[in-house]
């Protein structure tokens, strides 16, 4: 029986200094594990200020490529000896973390929020190097460094995922002339300590491994396709756009849409992650150590099943068992999506295939893990109308298709309470109060608040001479609130779509040791894509929601900010009773989504998204997927050939997804900021905690029996 049956939605919780640490840590305890840990030594750390100050071998590095004291510019280096490491012939580099251990300058502690970034170094330099020159008197030259690497940081040091780099330094793809450590917009340097406090305080590179399988992944992979996981995400798309006002508990809420994609997706995850550890095994060479590691944890169940079974039918069984729990009315539409490929396989399954059995028994097991999560609770709310500033339905909203006339079509206040998929709790990554104010009264007194509510009457209202052209083009490209679109989840579902066909078609072989780290698109891989992206939704849906109705402040929309801006606190805002926001529906109605307004829903949806891909991508060997085209269906979007925007990173998508809230006139831009930054950390959690490159199969016996 494996481990990971009585897999619970609660993780343990993530240390930062240790990688090793944090690999064990997400392992049950049945299933510990040999991952080893290197350390190649510190050749030169050096501070670089120009003209006269620095050197190598400092007692400190001060980092930032902004001015530092005085108007002097700082560049800092690190070198290690990774050509001293002797390192397995099948090892796996799981991880490469670049750390400092920091001092506040000044009082100034650097902030996780401040982009900080490490950079590969692309020449050589020797200890002689200073600001302007790398090597006596060799300028840096543009181009000297690479792409910058997303930073982390906690309140001891700073942390650089350098993963990707030092695979391919130990791979001797690249030269390693190692890492500069510098800003854009740090405020004020910020110093880490080096050799010259001692080794316990220098920095170092911390460098992961496992020993690989004995078998091919490349072939292990042909097991399963990648059109199997966009067929089945494709059904579920039209069951949220077909979706009406049918049943309270399966409305096409947003919650409940990211509750329903994660499901389905985490189910055909560990379909076909079970049958490529089937194949796996049918291809070995020998047979697999306590160390060794094999692929991809999964999500609830590595089942055990055949090397030759059928994955487009056994995932389709597993589809249709968790499509039709979760939406029983679309049942018909549900069989009929299996049985166009396998006449009656939907509608009266043969039962005693392996293809019917390991579906079977990995839809039980997405299902029962949901079972009283909390979503099927009655979710009631009392709003406050007699509290300025307090969220109370838009009574003025004139959609028949998005009413909000009173607390009854208030959409699922209690989700904050769901049990999440990967998180601790909705309130793990809740942001803190808008502008930080406790009360009411305060937020609505302060000029924050002016400065909100301003900004979304200036370019959010209908009549907006403010608002560009392409920011009306945005506002609704984003939108998708309408019955007959696939919601914002769905919308980013299908980016998922277009973001992994900008990649290769699948490798079938290759060196095994670096299947992993070379993204093409192979049906598990294709589908741990999906079913991670719908884990960090459904989380952020229940982040966004805790945020919305369980903190101390539920704050009304714009639209009531705005017409009852005389019962506010403050002079600075002017009531307008007849203000509309740009949103509206096909007949023209105008509307505010029907909860409170802060934080954004969208916003940490995208957030949520972002980080998904930058893990995703930041470590792995793929194609450049900008510029980035995606696309929208939202009624109005159609309406002003807005339907395709192109984008030249994930940040950029994501950022633009949030503005567009503003823009729309339904949030503030406290809404979109909070959003985004609670997103990014959900997505970030989940990209760093499931489904990891970290299963072992001694002996081949860790699939777990199916009865």
């Amino acid at each position: 029986m494996s481990a990971w049956a009585d897999r619970r939605a609660m993780p343990v919780p993530r240390a930062r200094w240790s990688l090793l640490l944090v690999l064990l840590a997400l392992l049950p305890a049945a299933e510990a594990r040999a991952a080893t840990t290197v350390k190649p030594d510190l050749q030169l750390a050096c501070e670089t200020l120009s003209p006269t100050y620095g050197g190598c071998n400092s007692s400190v590095l001060a980092i930032s490529d902004e001015p530092g004291p005085g108007g002097t510019p700082v560049r800092s280096l690190v070198k290690f000896d990774t050509a001293g490491l002797s390192l397995p012939a099948n090892a796996i580099i799981t991880s490469a973390t670049l750390n400092f251990v920091t001092t506040a300058y000044e009082g100034d502690r650097y902030n996780v929020g401040e982009d900080l970034n490490a950079r590969p170094v692309l020449a050589p330099w020797t200890s002689s190097v200073t600001y302007d020159t790398r090597n006596g008197t060799t300028p840096w030259g543009a181009g000297d460094f690479g792409a910058a690497i997303p930073s982390s940081a906690d309140s001891f040091g700073v942390v650089f995922d350098v993963t990707k780099t030092v695979r391919e330094i130990i791979a001797g793809t690249r030269a390693d002339y190692g890492f500069s450590v510098g800003g854009p917009a740090v405020d004020s340097l910020e110093q880490y300590l080096a050799e010259g406090y001692g080794t316990l305080w220098e920095p170092w590179l911390e460098i992961t491994y496992e020993t690989g399988c004995p078998s091919d992944p490349y072939a292990a992979a042909t097991s399963g396709d990648e059109d199997t996981v966009y067929d089945w995400n494709n059904v579920f798309l039209q069951i949220i756009r077909d979706h009406e006002d049918l049943s309270p508990l399966t409305l096409p809420a947003p919650t409940r849409t990211s509750r329903a994609a994660a499901m389905l997706n985490v189910g055909i995850f560990d379909v076909l992650n079970s049958a490529f550890f089937a194949k796996l095994e049918a291809l070995s060479t020998g047979s697999p150590g306590a160390a060794d590691v094999c692929g991809w944890q999964p999500y609830l169940t590595l089942a055990e099943t055949t090397a030759t079974v059928n994955t487009e039918l056994a995932v389709g069984h597993a589809a249709v068992e968790i499509l039709k729990a979760l939406y029983p009315l679309f049942t018909s539409d549900i069989e009929a999506a299996l049985n166009a490929d396998y006449p009656n396989q939907g509608s009266t399954p043969t039962t005693s295939t392996a293809e019917y059995k390991l579906g079977h028994f990995v839809a039980q097991k997405v299902l029962t893990n949901r079972s009283g999560d909390g979503s099927t609770a009655s979710m009631t709310y009392t709003s406050d109308p007699l509290t300025p500033g307090a969220y109370r339905p838009d009574d003025t909203s004139d959609s028949p298709v998005a009413p909000c006339a009173d607390d009854s079509n208030i959409a699922t206040p209690g989700w904050g309470n769901v049990t999440p998929f990967s998180i601790a709790s909705g309130s793990a990554f809740r942001p803190a109060n808008p502008g930080s104010y406790s009360t009411y009264a305060a937020l609505l007194a302060s000029s924050f608040y002016a400065d909100q509510v301003n900004t979304v009457k200036d370019y959010g209202g209908e009549t907006s001479s403010l608002r560009s052209p392409d920011q009306e083009k945005a506002a609704f490209f984003w939108a998708n609130d309408l019955v007959g679109t696939y919601k914002p989840p769905g919308q980013l579902l299908e980016h998922t779509r277009l973001v992994a066909l900008s990649q290769p078609a699948a490798a079938t072989s290759g060196d095994p040791e670096a299947f992993f780290a070379h993204w093409t698109r192979q049906g598990v891989r294709v589908a741990r894509l999906y079913a991670e992206v719908s884990i960090a939704m459904a989380d952020a849906a229940i982040v966004a929601w805790d945020r919305k109705f369980l903190g101390a402040i539920d704050l009304w929309r714009p639209v009531s900010a705005i017409r009852l801006a005389n019962t506010d606190y403050t002079t600075a805002t002017t009531a307008d009773p007849d203000w509309q926001p740009l949103s509206i529906d096909e007949d023209g109605n105008h509307f505010s989504p029907c909860f409170p307004a802060y934080s954004s829903g969208h916003a940490t949806f995208a957030g949520a998204w972002e980080r998904v891909f930058e893990h995703e991508f930041a470590n792995a060997e793929h194609a450049d997927p900008f510029p980035l085209t995606l696309t929208s269906e939202d009624p109005e979007a159609i309406e002003r050939s807005a339907t395709s925007r192109t984008f030249d990173s994930f940040a950029e998508a994501a950022q633009e997804n949030a503005d567009s809230r503003i823009w729309l006139g339904v949030h503030y831009p406290v809404d979109a900021e909070a959003g985004l930054a609670s997103g990014r950390s959900v997505g970030a959690h989940v990209a760093t905690n499931e489904l990891q490159l970290t299963k072992t199969c001694a002996g081949w016996t860790c699939a777990e029996t199916i009865p």
